[in-house]
C-alpha cells in the first residue's frame, strides 16, 4: 500500500506499508509506545505486552476526537468527529488485536475501519471487542472497503503510523498497488 501524506515540517512524503495503517487513538498510542520515557523503558524491558497496555491506557485518557473529512474512490464524502480509523490489508495487528474482516492481500482493495467520536470510557469498554474480533458490530463502528482513499482533517497534531512506524501528518492519500510483491504463503 502507498500513502502519500506530510512530513511534521511540511513536506510532502510516500511511504509504503504491508499490514495497516491508523489515524486518532491507536496512532496517538503507537507514538506514546514509541516514546523512551523511564516508566515505558523500564516495562518494554521487563514485560512488553505490559508496556503496550500502559501506552493505550495513558492514550485513551488524554487522547479526545478529531473531525475528518473522508473520501473513498468515488463513493459519497464522509465528514464527521471520529476516534480512529485504520487501513489495512491483514485484519490483525497490536498483539492479537483484530476487526473479524476477511482480508486478501492481492484483491486490489484496501479495508478500513473507522470509530465514531466516543468518550474515554467507552473507548475503553472496546478493547475487548477489539481483542475477539467483533468490534465492528459496535454502534460506533463502521467499515468499508476502497481502491483508493483521502482523508483530511483541520485537527493540529494527528499523527499517521504505519506498520507501527511513524509516517507524517494528514492530508494523506491512501492507494493501493496491486500484485507488486509476491507473497509466499
Amino acid at each position: 500500500m502507498k500513502a502519500a501524506c506530510y512530513s511534521p515540517e511540511g513536506r510532502p512524503v510516500i511511504r509504503y506499508f504491508l499490514a495497516n495503517s491508523s489515524i486518532g487513538v491507536i496512532s496517538a498510542a503507537v507514538a506514546r509506545f514509541n516514546q523512551n520515557t523511564p516508566l515505558l523503558r523500564f516495562l518494554k524491558r521487563t514485560q512488553i505486552d505490559l508496556a503496550v497496555v500502559t501506552a493505550g491506557l495513558q492514550t485513551i485518557f488524554r487522547f479526545g476526537d478529531f473531525s475528518a473529512r473522508i473520501r473513498a474512490g468515488s463513493q459519497a464524502e464522509y465528514s464527521g468527529d471520529l476516534k480512529n480509523i485504520t487501513i489495512f490489508k491483514t485484519p490483525y495487528f497490536g498483539g492479537g488485536m483484530n476487526y473479524g474482516v476477511q482480508t486478501s492481500h492481492d484483491d486490489g482493495l484496501l479495508r478500513v475501519a473507522a470509530i465514531s467520536a466516543l468518550n474515554r470510557w467507552s473507548t475503553l469498554a472496546l478493547i475487548p471487542a477489539l481483542y475477539r474480533g467483533i468490534i465492528l458490530r459496535h454502534s460506533a463502528a463502521s467499515f468499508f472497503s476502497a481502491t483508493d482513499l483521502t482523508i483530511e482533517s483541520p485537527t493540529p497534531g494527528l499523527v499517521i503510523e504505519a506498520d507501527g512506524e511513524m509516517i507524517g501528518r494528514l492530508p494523506c492519500r491512501y492507494t493501493i498497488l496491486p500484485r507488486r510483491l509476491t507473497l509466499v504463503l
